[in-house]
């Protein structure tokens, strides 16, 4: 069996729907109606803001002809195409998750493709860095194996689902990223995907206060993808030095850990700035693309996870020597001045590094720092963003423009520090409008906020001022 493909036969097993239509099989599974082409399956979800229902027609025009709709709106419509075929389901989200894992479960199964044996499906789950270690770990395996993994972050609840469809029957490893902010939902996510092996990047504060208010709530949340592993040889792999360490190992069989002192045959890395690490490793060397402390450590945790599946060496150092930063992950950009995007999202601890790795390329040079607001934090939103306000006056960055209306507290503790080159902004253009009058040639320019605050958008302005190119 080669190649073999979803069909809309998957859903009437998983959840007794209805085909109106011809029967189809489908490559990809989207949620967007931008992204629904020929060969795709739309799924239209409702959700608080919209309905995917009201872009069935903008999929069809773009050339999808496969539809997941409800059977109320079914039974409702006059708009029916009759060369498309409609899934009829109660609920699209449920009848998404449970075929998603139905069809894993299938091609996870020893195939002919990859000669008799079971996919090995690798969970990366933590507070920090899931999406940077995912295609570390990816980049390492695809150098001999077929990998897939999920495109960007579809991580959701929503996004795995639709993800685990790119699985094929010749695929011998999957790395899938598994991102939780709310409660139960690691159940949800590690119940369909069933890891082989789980790594654990870190436990902190994102999502805080959707995730019981404490770290330790986190970790409780966390630690559940391990009642999912594989139950014959399934692994546990977590941060040597995180505070939660020996709470997410008890009572795990495998149980292993990643880190300078963990990995077996690493002897050590030369930081290189914006370059990268040099790495040493079992007696040779290699570039690896992506600065900061925080990504040598996710390296090393590609790197345990490649011993543990008895990668070689030659292959290992290979892919980590082709892995790419995943977009606005800590991307670093040099022109007139340096301008280092970070604006994907934000927590505590990727601001510390982040601020860490910015001072470090700031130099000699001046350290300009926008500062988005942490959302999601509950009620530890005063108490982290103060934290921020103290990290940031060790570091002393040179002019700090914060945006965001929780970054009041920041500013405060910052000046309750003795740091006062600190405001707040209240615009893009204002942000903009500030960096620019006060950056000079060589400077370091670091941005860094919550996805909601757009902050992309500024750090695009600001790399075309630079004249910038991708370091």
């Amino acid at each position: 069996m080669v190649n073999m493909l979803p069909s809309t036969d998957l859903f009437i097993e998983a959840v007794g729907a209805e085909i109106y239509g011809k029967t189809s099989h489908f490559e990809i599974a989207v949620t967007d109606s931008r992204e629904a082409v020929h060969n795709s399956l739309f799924i239209a979800l409702k959700g608080n803001n919209t309905d995917g229902h009201l872009y069935i027609d903008q999929a069809y025009t773009n050339g999808c002809r496969l539809f997941l709709v409800s059977r109320n709106w079914f039974k409702d419509t006059k708009n029916i195409f009759s060369d498309a075929c409609y899934i009829l389901v109660d609920d699209t989200l449920s009848a998404l998750q449970k075929t998603a894992a139905l069809w894993c479960a299938c091609v996870s199964k020893p195939q002919d493709a990859r000669h008799g044996k079971p996919l090995v499906k690798i969970g990366v789950t933590g507070s920090s860095g899931k999406t940077t270690c995912k295609e570390i770990i990816a980049s390492i395996l695809a150098v001999s194996a077929n990998v897939v993994k999920n495109p960007g972050n579809l991580n959701s609840e929503i996004g795995l689902p639709a993800s685990l469809f790119r699985i094929r029957d010749y695929h011998e490893y999957a790395v899938f990223e598994m991102g939780i902010n709310h409660i139960g939902e690691m159940d949800t996510l590690a119940d369909l995907y069933k890891p082989d092996i789980a790594v654990i990047t870190l436990i902190g504060t994102a999502h805080i206060g959707l995730l019981g208010g404490s770290k330790k709530h986190i970790a409780h949340e966390k630690k559940k993808i391990a009642k999912y592993l594989n139950q014959n040889n399934g692994a546990l792999i977590v941060w040597e030095d995180d505070e939660y360490r020996d709470f997410l190992l008890t009572d795990i069989a495998n149980a292993y850990t990643f880190g300078p002192r963990s990995c077996l045959s690493f002897e050590g890395a030369r930081d290189l700035g914006a370059s990268g690490w040099m790495i040493s490793y079992n007696g040779k060397e290699v570039l690896f693309p992506l600065a900061g402390s925080h990504n040598l450590l996710n390296a090393l945790a590609g790197i345990r996870v490649a011993e543990l599946l008895k990668v070689n060496t030659d292959d290992m150092l290979h892919g980590l020597a082709q892995v790419e930063g995943a977009q606005s992950r800590t991307a670093i950009f040099q022109g007139k001045f340096t301008v280092v995007d970070d604006t994907y999202n934000a927590n505590l601890e990727s601001f510390t590094a982040g601020l860490a790795l910015a001072k470090q390329l700031a130099g000699s040079h001046n350290l300009i720092c926008i500062v988005g607001a942490m959302k999601e934090l509950g009620d530890q939103t005063q108490s982290i963003h103060e934290q921020l306000g103290e990290i940031i006056a060790a570091v002393k960055p040179a002019h700090v423009y914060c945006y965001g209306e929780e970054t009041h507290f920041t500013v405060n503790k910052a000046k309750e520090s003795g740091f006062n080159n600190i405001i707040v902004t209240h615009s893009h253009e204002e942000l903009v409008q500030n960096v620019l009058t006060c950056v000079h040639e060589h400077d370091c320019i670091y941005l860094k906020g919550s996805r909601a605050l757009s902050l992309d958008k500024v750090a695009m302005l600001l790399k075309e001022k630079a004249g910038s190119h991708a370091s």
